[in-house]
């Protein structure tokens, strides 16, 4: 059967962010799920309910007729009107109510006689109301929801899927719409318990309109077998893109405004404290753009500015990022130059460089601003650059209501459970974590593991943890009201497991992440369990799916807890390095560090500076400190001749321009100490280059080995108290 004369179905879907929030992926995952059993060939083509958007693809000629007309959204009537909207996006994310007049026109652009549509499905609730706003379509058949009911979601599943099933399969649109009103009758769930008259009440929630009309028609009589297909929606699924929050509350508006920016001046700034949710706020913005089709998801770049402290380090991470030798790109003109068009670049946790950077890094995001491509630019940071051309948005603090909704989704709150929480408790619970969204999950998780309605316990914990921190003059303003949550998270932590309590300061030496391979190797065969411990509490996070990360907050917290780092990077530098760079330690070190720095120098302009400190700094203390704790001969040894021959192939892919190879044993070496963060095993042949875009062309070795374990200076140029993390300082000489 050609494509052309199996059903097609146009599935809008319609969340505005201005509007009571539509979990329209969840929805469309559990659609596509439940129709996937459908033995029949129809093609679901899925579609932001966007006036403009819509309009323009259904005025095209080479796109397939469809047979149906499937909405998934909002539906709205005024009390003294008769007939109601159906609510469509506009292009900033606003309500866009589209009466009859309005939808004859975005739904029949080109104003064919015949209608197209001979059924619409509306999923919205109280969409019964909207039904006469589809009449100026002319279509036949509608199938709506009680204009004085709503559905759930689960219920809705079940109906439409059933509908489908019967429809697809041959019967008529009367006898579909009765089989799927007997599924939902006789659904499991709503029936246990004696709940007959609930499943029956639900059913009868739907409609099959106009009710004076002949719905005995069968629109697809013989349809051969075959599979159902779904178009999703264009999506970000790469990471660190791959995790989503349980729910995004309380950030509608940002996103708007963040919209609104972007479309008028293409560059914004977004500042906040940390634990606010400026990350979040920026992935969801490009998620945002992505499902909307205004960016492809692979001219999305996401660069981690976290470890950078200057304009050099964050104009070598953006080319890394974009596949460009970084001697390419010797200054900001010419990387503003190189830019792609279409591009939705997102620089995250840029505010040691802003600290550090100065003129010079406003200057390249200025640069870049500006750029011929005119690409899109994100910035994310606790300070403001001070430009006029990255307008500044300022992101708050949620309000009390989202943050008790962000907690009832976090904690996985009953309806039970919630009722008998007293109010006066749970709002001064919130109190303590500041409405930081961060903060707001981690005291939620921390509930968890109790789940008692009496909050009291907890309010008093937390409000110790707040005196605490609040005492503590090493803790920065910004971090504060997010490390007294971490605090209870470790209590709780400690609790479960002493040993992953013990072992958790032990990832702060780590600031660019550390790979999930290394574990074992590194510590203990019991460390696996030890993060999946630490993982329960949400004390860490995976930007990658093996990198183990420690945010800000939570490293401050860590380093705390950590005491002598000096002491605790010679305890276990041995063993880094051994499962870095498969080196024995029976000798002086001099040897490797001679071939490394010869490597690292061919690598790109910025090396011999980077290495001068490494080995500067580095040799002595990790030399001194490697004496008393290998325990082994109590000494470092020169590389073996595999590890020579790695560090001479690293030295040719740098030079030849081989991105694959570079990443592939570059990563694991930025998870020590790198701005480029990601991490994978040296061992190229057993691991597979994941993280594309985030190494190459020296910029991973100028972070990773060159930073990777300096062990006399600690993690970001020694000299710091464990619980301040500091810039490094200019390269001796």
């Amino acid at each position: 059967m050609p494509a052309s004369d199996h059903p097609h179905v146009l599935l809008l879907l319609s969340s505005p962010l201005t509007a009571d929030p539509v979990a329209v992926d969840r929805a469309l995952q559990e659609l596509t799920d439940a129709l996937q059993a459908i033995p029949a060939p129809a093609t679901f083509v899925t579609r932001i309910a966007e006036a403009d958007a819509i309009g323009a693809y259904l005025s095209r000629r080479d796109r397939p007729t469809f047979s149906v007309l499937h909405y998934l959204g909002h539906g709205y009537k005024p009390e003294d009107w008769p007939a109601g909207y159906l609510i469509f996006e506009d292009r900033a994310g606003d309500i866009r109510p589209l009466r009859d007049r309005q939808l004859l026109m975005v739904l029949n652009p080109t104003g064919r006689p015949e209608p197209e549509f001979r059924l619409a499905v509306v999923t919205a609730c109280h969409s019964q109301s909207v039904a006469a706003a589809l009449h100026a379509l002319r279509i036949p058949h509608i199938v709506a929801v009680d204009a004085e009911e709503t559905v759930t979601q689960r219920v809705a599943i079940t109906f439409f899927c059933r509908f489908y099933t019967a429809l697809l399969t041959g019967n008529t649109v009367a006898d579909a719409f009765r089989a799927a009103q007997n599924a939902v009758a006789l659904d499991e769930d709503l029936c246990r318990r004696g709940r007959e008259a609930l499943a029956l009440a639900e059913a009868r929630k739907f409609r099959l309109l106009p009710e004076d009309s002949d719905h005995d028609e069968v629109l697809w009589p013989a349809l051969p077998e075959g599979k159902v297909e779904i178009e999703l929606l264009p999506a970000l699924t790469d990471p660190p893109f791959h995790l989503r929050p349980a729910r995004f509350v309380g950030r509608g508006e940002p996103m708007r405004d963040v919209l609104r920016l972007l479309r008028e001046r293409r560059a914004v700034f977004i500042q906040g404290v940390s634990g606010v949710g400026k990350t979040e706020l920026a992935k969801e913005v490009a998620r945002w753009l992505a499902a909307r089709r205004r960016v492809a998801p692979q001219d999305v770049k996401f660069v981690d500015l976290s470890r950078v402290y200057d304009a050099d380090g964050a104009r070598m991470a953006i080319a890394t990022a974009l596949g460009l030798p970084a001697g390419s790109v010797p200054d900001a003109a010419s990387l503003a130059g190189s830019l792609p068009q279409n591009l939705l670049l997102i620089l995250d946790e840029a505010e040691n460089a802003v600290l550090r950077g100065g003129r010079a890094f406003r200057d390249l995001l200025e640069a870049l601003a500006a750029a011929p491509a005119s690409p899109r630019i994100l910035v994310t940071s606790q300070s403001d650059v001070g430009s006029a051309h990255l307008p500044r948005y300022d992101l708050r603090r949620l309000s009390l209501q989202a943050a008790l909704a962000l907690f009832a989704a976090e904690a996985n709150v009953t309806d039970a459970e919630w009722a008998r929480m007293e109010e006066a408790d749970l709002e001064e619970l919130l109190r303590y974590t500041d409405y930081l969204p961060r903060a707001v999950a981690l005291v939620a998780r921390a509930w968890r593991a109790s789940r008692s309605p009496d909050l009291r316990p907890l309010v008093r914990d937390l409000r110790e943890k707040w005196d605490q921190v609040m005492r503590d003059p090493y803790y920065p303003d910004e971090v504060k009201s997010v490390a007294a949550g971490i605090a209870l998270a470790y209590d709780r932590l400690r609790e479960q497991s002493p040993a992953a309590a013990d072992f958790y300061p032990l990832l702060a030496l780590f600031p660019g992440g550390f790979p999930q391979d290394g574990l074992e190797p590194v510590f203990s065969s019991q460390a696996r369990e030890w993060v999946r411990e630490i993982e329960n509490q949400s004390l860490l996070e995976r930007p990658w799916p093996d990198l183990l990360y420690l945010p800000t907050p939570f490293r401050l917290f860590a380093e705390q807890l950590l005491g002598d780092e000096e002491a605790a990077r010679a305890r276990w530098g041995p063993a880094v390095l051994r499962f870095y760079f498969d080196f024995d330690f029976d000798e002086e070190p001099r040897y490797w560090v001679e071939l490394l720095d010869r490597a690292l120098r061919e690598g790109g302009e910025m090396m011999p500076l980077a290495v001068a400190r490494y080995v500067h700094r580095g040799l002595a203390g990790l030399g001194a400190g490697a004496r008393g704790g290998a325990g082994r001969t109590g000494a470092l040894a020169p590389p073996g001749r595999a590890a020579g021959k790695r560090l001479h192939r690293d030295r040719a892919a740098v030079s030849g321009g081989d991105l694959p190879a570079l990443r592939a044993r570059a990563g694991v070496r930025s998870a020590l100490g790198g701005s480029a963060g990601g991490g994978q095993h040296p061992k190229g042949h057993r691991r597979r280059a994941e993280f594309p875009g985030r190494y190459g062309c020296g910029a991973g070795f100028v972070w990773g080995g060159a930073e990777a374990f300096p062990a006399g200076g600690g993690s970001a140029g020694g000299g710091q108290h464990p619980g301040l993390l500091k810039p490094p300082g200019p390269p001796p000489g």
